[in-house]
């Protein structure tokens, strides 16, 4: 591998503390971001609309495996596993 001389940027004080505070915000952004969305998966919101958006996932799955197995001749009880395992209970 061919080695080169860095590439030297002038930078005052003022621009390196610059940087050094762009770069805090972001890694404290991503953090926050991660723990909201830990919050989030330990404790997802449920609402009345999203039980019932939830039920009519299961429905529409219910009808595209009936018509799966209609389609491709499977027989009758033969069913493959149900991606969604249980209603959110308010």
């Amino acid at each position: 591998m061919i080695r080169r001389n860095p590439t030297l940027i002038p930078m005052t004080d003022l621009d390196v503390q610059d940087i050094r505070e762009v770069v805090a915000k972001q890694k404290a952004e991503q953090v926050n971001m991660q723990q909201q969305i830990r919050r989030f998966i330990e404790n997802p919101p449920t609402t009345r609309e999203e039980v019932e958006l939830f039920e009519q996932l299961k429905i529409m799955y219910a009808q595209k495996e009936k018509e799966r197995q209609r389609k491709y001749g499977f027989a009758n009880g033969v069913s493959f596993s149900h991606p969604i395992s249980k209603p959110i209970v308010i």
